[in-house]
């Protein structure tokens, strides 16, 4: 202890005779007890199990693969090493020994690589996608590092034409055309029906439209294919759809029909009976030329063709001046008064522009005989008279003889006694006042007895007219009349 012997663990027993007596262990032969290569830093414990481990990897207890003299599990503890499949073995060592392949030389080995999702191995070959395209088994066109097939399988690149070859690749390189610049091949667009080829040319209608062929209507199809399959018209064979000659004032449409006038007037269509080359309707709307009944057909027409009647020669259809008022049709023979006036057909005696038939029908005028002719012309004719002036024609009154109250047809003491027992003991009422009013006073009262008696008996004078024969009432402004008097024509 004083300097010929060691005490390395401080004990104050020589760890010489500690390593002969078996207190302490030299696992690597040293001459020092173990305890003290560790606590000096001679030798490492890293699982800390108190025996160095370069005894541990010497005796084979534990395994240093990578030969660095530190046991592997100490190193995945620690996280210098990786064991990304759990083996217990580095990764480092399982590539080492070919264990594990690592074909994009990441120091991961591939499984792993696959596990984790850092890599891919779409095709299920056991290789990393990557490494398929470094390797060349399989192509990458588009450059995104998945195989073709794999992005042709999945769905996520289209292959229209099944040459294996991701379309956007085929119109990179040329194989195929994308003239409408969809990304999809012209040639597959057409097949599939997603795009319309009219002509059978291959090349997309858009594409033929871009590049010149007509489509004035720009529903995206070309004005020939539009022609020939019908779908639109072209009434004048010029070769161009009718709705664009419009369009562009090649032609004209009045009506908006859509249909060019000059065909509606061609095919009879639409009537054109002034020949002008406009539509009647055309012609009706714009008010240059009139429809009075608004049959669609232009009055001068109908007039010209003797559809209409036009009697007064204004240029309107009789029946539209009668419809709107300003001619009169009171006898509703569909022809206006005045031509009926003027051409004899009915009468006008009074010269009012009414026929005498209307007024005698409306009850504007009277007709008392009956003979089609008002009862003022009658009269102003001297056709009939009217002698009591009431402008009622003297044959359409009731002949009596005054005074004859009893209507015998004679004036004597027996009409006295008659209206005496009309007045006083509730007689019957004589058939006609007038002849009754015996003094011609507007009234049958006792003063008409006393007239009757006195002309009898006294020598007055006699009743007023009409007395000495039948007659009408000269002086009818009374209230008086007469119902009947048979003994009178």
């Amino acid at each position: 202890l004083s300097g010929a012997e060691a005490d390395c663990d401080g004990s104050g027993a020589l760890d010489s005779c500690e390593l002969a007596s078996g207190v302490a262990v030299d696992c690597n032969g040293n001459g020092q007890p173990d305890t003290c290569d560790i606590a000096s830093g001679v030798d490492q414990d890293c699982d800390l199990d108190g025996v160095a481990d370069s005894c541990q990897i010497a005796s084979g207890i534990s395994i240093d693969c990578d030969l660095d003299g530190i046991i592997d599990t100490c190193e995945l503890t620690s996280g210098s090493e990786v064991d990304c499949n759990g083996n217990g073995v580095p990764d480092s060592c399982d590539l080492a020994s070919g264990q594990d392949t690592d074909c994009n030389d990441n120091q991961v080995p591939d499984v792993c690589d696959l596990s984790s999702g850092v890599s891919a191995d779409c095709n299920a070959n056991g290789i990393l996608d990557v490494c398929d395209l470094e390797a060349g088994i399989a192509s990458d066109c588009d450059g995104n590092s998945v195989p073709d097939n794999c992005e042709i399988a999945s769905g996520a690149t289209p292959d229209c034409n099944d040459n294996g070859i991701p379309d956007s690749c085929d119109l990179v390189t040329g194989i195929a055309e994308d003239c409408n610049g969809s990304g999809v091949p012209d040639s597959c667009e057409v097949a599939s029906g997603a795009t319309p080829d009219c002509n059978g040319n291959g090349i997309p209608d858009s594409c033929d439209i871009d590049s010149g062929l007509a489509d004035c209507d720009g529903n995206g199809i070309p004005d020939n294919c539009d022609i020939g399959n019908g779908q639109v018209a072209d009434c004048n064979g010029n070769g161009i759809p009718d709705q664009c000659d419009l369009a562009s004032g090649l032609e004209e449409d009045c009506d908006g029909t859509g249909v060019p006038d000059s065909c509606e007037v061609f095919t009879g269509t639409a009537s054109d009976c002034n020949m002008n080359g406009v539509p009647d309707s055309c012609d009706i709307a714009s008010g240059i030329w009139a429809d009075c009944d608004l049959d669609g057909d232009i009055d001068s027409c109908e007039i010209e063709l003797g559809v209409e009647q036009d009697c007064n020669s204004t240029g309107i259809p009789d029946s539209c001046e009668i419809s709107s008022g300003v001619a009169n049709d009171c006898n509703g023979n569909a022809v206006p008064d005045s031509c009926d006036l003027t051409d004899g057909t009915l009468g006008d005696c009074n010269g009012n522009s009414i026929p005498d038939a209307c007024e005698i029908a409306e009850g504007l005028v009277e007709d008392c005989n009956g003979n089609g002719i008002p009862d003022p012309c009658d009269i102003t004719s001297g056709a009939d008279g009217d002698l009591d002036g009431d402008s009622i024609p003297d044959s359409c009154q009731i002949n009596f003889i005054r005074g004859d109250g009893n209507g015998d047809g004679i004036v004597n003491i027996a009409d006295g006694v008659f209206l005496l027992v009309n007045l006083f003991a509730g007689g019957v009422d004589p058939t006609c006042d007038d002849a009754a009013d015996a003094n011609d006073d507007g009234a049958i009262d006792v003063s008409d007895v006393i007239s009757i008696l006195g002309f009898q008996f006294n020598g007055t004078n006699p009743p007023p007219p009409p007395f000495d024969s039948c007659g009408v009432d000269p002086t009818d402004t009374d209230t008086l009349g007469c119902d009947s008097y048979n003994a009178c024509p």
